[in-house]
């Protein structure tokens, strides 16, 4: 162990990886491992840990001491079957993970904890200071205190919030990632996180399974079945069903200058918190959470110990994106900031809560009248486990819990928020298990007007000042990309119509397009360009008039406001899936922009429509066309679409922390890569360790049915190393067809005699023409290898390249052209010796 572990100075010094603990009472797993671990590593029973205090420090948050108190009747146990030993909030009630000073929306029911104050300075030297708004003060002052405590750290590199999970999860860790901003850096430093603690916890997956189904006559219900899958990570919605604002972990995730901790977050989540068993201690149960949670401690802390580099290989190619002022928002505009400072004036939100006792299996209704959001939070009590389903005014549901699923459906359990719930809710329960009542709170905040001030918020006792954000722009995404490019392509703006001769893709994330852009775009996808449509961009596919768009009109787009933009169902051979998992159906978070669940925007195109114009969908949502391909044979260019990417940030609700410029979830960055054929590289200690993508995107002739394969090794290649390139060629012609492959001009093609009988090199077109053999036979299946030589030096900077080797082709006997063979084409990802860019965080 380290010799200055006991030295403060050298403490102030150190990288701080924290650790906050069962922040929900009744979710024991955290404060269980983490108490453990800390033992085991002051005796010395984990060295490698140890032995990396010298760089770091360790910080256990034990983060809710009201929600542990034992054996005292007023702590019901948040609905745990026989048992009133836990509380999931903290002495006042409160939600303790819904009362942090998140950038974006803020929903006014909630107390977001800012101990510098109503305007938002450090006052007092020694704590927390006197203009924190009383309601705040007198509701959460433990969260203040987190937060206050913290911000004294300097150098918080990573930031694990530990918690347990639903009874009915079918997965027995969760990672859950943050709703914030992430580049390219941050996407793989947390990508390599979660993964690493997977493998750790899917060793284990005998141990947790055995103790899972030996703990269930203790239970004594059927209710809690045994996860199928030892770990898995996505954004809330993505593995929890849910999302919403004040999360500790978006707070910590912020900026210093924003409030935050700078750190790198997230949340895990484990099955059989101590609600599986009704506080029974459960030895092998504890045992189970604990290795498992050992691993995330672990492993965090050895992660924090490596250097993660990644970039962007775009294979030389330039990207344009087109800039629009409606992508942006500026602090000035909000009529209480004037010149940085809040002069106050703004409407003033109307926030009020009540609660409503139902009994279980009972239905109770909520009015709704002149209110803009509304929270319902039902809370079972006594002995009770229950499902919980809210339907609409019109009558269909619009919120489901049911604890004996793997996940709710669109928003689970404590809160659910609602947009424009004017009318009468209806709210059916039923017992799943023991009996009781539910206490249903239920917050009505109205906006007056909008931006709302948020010095004017009642519930808090006044409110804070705004915090002035500068400018918030969603195309700063594409300004980050550009950063991370680690060859020589570029990702750049484009003004002018002229521009796009100079493109190989075009993306278009907004409307704002006239008509001479929409001439020059036509033009680009019939010269062969790649367009990229996403948002509101989508709608212009009814104005675009070459082949690839012409068969949609004004009615084959529709916007519709969701819960979350999502992905109901996943088409997993689609190319723009490629890489991502199936888990991830959030292509974009909304709360750190300032928009409300239940308003987020996404375009989704008819089906037939999509259909028509020769597409291909990557899923499905409500039924329409979230994302696709349209290649056609009869268009040198392509076409994609994703409905939603890159929102505006939106003033129209109250965000007192300010906004962030986009926030888009690692699986809309990476179909994104993947349109663009670009490469996702991920290096640990300067070894390659991962790449995404890209999707391929092979034409096949209808004609002569050319199909194929190739295995040329692995996706990522040393330079100057020698690869058997394997390739098979079937048709289905009448009489044999001539064959001949593309391999990259950059490579050598090491042999000749039999199966390459010539080699034509041409360094305009990029391609080697390498010549086989024998002809593919009508009817059957040609097979031929050869061997080729990778670059021993990639680009003019030593960096990595990637290469397309194919397509196979064979020639057409009616007319002499050469054919693509589909299924033939292989990206190569040739790394030299100089590393990527470094940018853990």
């Amino acid at each position: 162990m380290a010799a200055n572990v006991r030295d403060r100075a050298a403490f102030a010094e150190k990288e701080k990886l924290v650790f906050t603990i069962s922040l929900h009472g009744d979710e024991r797993a955290g404060v269980e491992a983490g108490s453990r671990f800390i033992e085991n590593v002051l005796r010395g029973q984990e060295p490698a840990v140890g032995s990396l205090l010298e760089e770091f420090a360790f910080v256990f948050v034990y983060a809710n001491p009201d929600g542990w108190r034992t054996r005292q009747p007023q702590y019901e146990s948040y609905g745990v079957p026989g048992a009133t030993l836990f509380e999931r909030g903290q002495g006042a009630g409160e939600d303790t993970n819904r009362q942090y000073a998140n950038a974006g929306w803020i929903f006014e029911g909630f107390y977001p904890a800012e101990p510098n104050g109503r305007d938002l300075a450090a006052d007092d030297p020694d704590g927390i200071d006197r203009d924190v708004p009383p309601g705040i003060r007198e509701t959460v002052p433990d969260a203040l205190w987190i937060v206050e405590t913290l911000r004294e750290y300097d150098d918080v590199g990573y930031f694990a919030d530990l918690h347990g999970q639903s009874v009915g999860a079918d997965t027995f860790v969760y990672g859950l990632t943050c709703q914030d901003q992430f580049d390219q850096g941050r996407f793989q430093d947390v990508q390599r996180w979660n993964r690493t603690v997977g493998e750790e916890v899917t060793a284990a997956a005998d141990e947790w399974r055995t103790a899972a189904e030996a703990r269930g006559s203790t239970v004594g219900s059927s209710v809690f079945g045994v996860p199928e899958t030892a770990f898995a990570w996505g954004t809330i919605w993505d593995t929890l069903g849910y999302t919403g604002t004040g999360r500790l972990r978006e707070w910590a995730q912020l900026p210093e200058e924003s409030g935050g901790l700078g750190a790198v977050a997230q949340n895990f989540e484990m099955a059989y918190s101590n609600i599986v068993s009704g506080n029974v201690f459960d030895p092998q149960r504890v045992d189970a959470q604990v290795r498992a949670y050992r691993a995330v401690y672990r492993r965090t802390i050895e992660h924090a110990a490596t250097d993660v580099e990644t970039g962007i290989v775009t294979g030389d190619t330039t990207t344009g994106y087109v800039p629009s002022d409606r992508l942006s928002v500026d602090a000035e505009d909000l009529p209480f900031l004037e010149n940085g400072e809040y002069v106050g004036g703004g409407s003033e939100p109307d926030a009020d809560v009540s609660t409503l006792a139902v009994e279980a299996g009972e239905t109770a209704t909520v009015a709704v009248q002149d209110a803009d959001v509304v929270s319902v939070d039902p809370r079972p009590r006594g002995e009770l486990l229950a499902a919980v389903e809210l339907r609409d005014p019109g009558g269909e549901t619009a919120r489901r819990y049911d604890p004996r699923e793997a996940r709710a459906a669109d928003g689970g359990l404590p809160t659910w928020h609602l947009t424009d719930p004017a009318g009468e809710w209806t709210l059916r329960t039923e017992a799943v298990d023991g009996d009781g009542r539910l206490d249903v709170r239920v917050g009505r905040v109205a906006d007056a007007e909008s931006p709302p001030d948020p010095g004017s918020v009642d519930s808090w006792g006044g409110g804070y000042r705004q915090r002035d954000y500068g400018t918030a722009d969603a195309l700063q995404y594409f300004r980050d990309y550009d950063d991370y490019v680690a060859d020589d392509g570029a990702v750049v703006p484009v003004t002018e119509p002229a521009a796009l001769d100079d493109l190989d893709s075009l993306v278009i994330v907004h409307d704002d397009v006239d008509a001479a852009f929409l001439e020059a775009i036509d033009e680009f996808v019939e010269a062969g360009g790649t367009l990229v449509l996403t948002d509101s961009g989508v709608s212009l596919l009814a104005d675009l008039e070459n082949a690839a768009a012409a068969p949609f009109d004004a009615d084959s787009v529709d916007r519709r406001e969701l819960f979350v933009p999502k992905i109901d169902e996943r088409n997993e051979d689609h190319p723009l899936l490629t890489d991502t998992r199936s888990i991830q159906r959030q292509p974009y978070n909304v709360v750190a922009q300032g928009i409300k669940t239940d308003e987020a925007p996404m375009w989704l195109v008819d089906p037939d429509d999509f259909a028509d114009a020769g597409g291909t969908a990557a899923g499905e949502t409500d039924g329409r066309v979230p994302a696709g391909t349209v290649d056609r044979t009869d268009v040198d260019g392509r076409l994609h679409i994703v409905g939603g990417l890159l929102q505006p940030p939106s003033q129209a609700n109250l965000h007192p922390f300010g906004l962030l410029d986009y926030a888009v979830a690692f699986l809309g960055h990476t179909m994104l890569t993947n349109a663009l054929g670009h490469v996702q590289v991920r290096s640990v200690d300067g070894e390659v360790d991962r790449t995404f993508g890209p999707a391929q995107f092979a034409s096949v002739d209808p004609g002569l049915g050319a199909t194929g394969d190739r295995d040329a090794g692995s996706a990522v290649q040393i330079g100057d190393d020698t690869v058997r390139n394997r390739v098979t060629v079937s048709h289905e012609a009448d009489e044999a067809l001539a064959v001949r492959d593309l391999v990259p001009y950059e490579y050598d093609v090491a042999e000749t005699g039999e199966t390459v009988v010539d080699v034509e090199p041409r360094r305009d077109d990029g391609v080697k023409m390498v010549s086989i053999g024998p002809d593919a036979p009508p009817g059957e299946t040609l097979e031929f290898d050869y061997l080729v030589e990778t670059p021993a030096s990639v680009g003019t900077q030593r960096r990595s390249g990637t290469y397309d080797l194919g397509p196979a082709q064979v020639r057409d006997p009616g007319d002499g052209e050469w054919v693509d063979v589909d299924g033939t084409v292989q990206t190569h990802v040739v790394v030299a010796a100089e590393p990527l860019q470094n940018d853990r965080r």
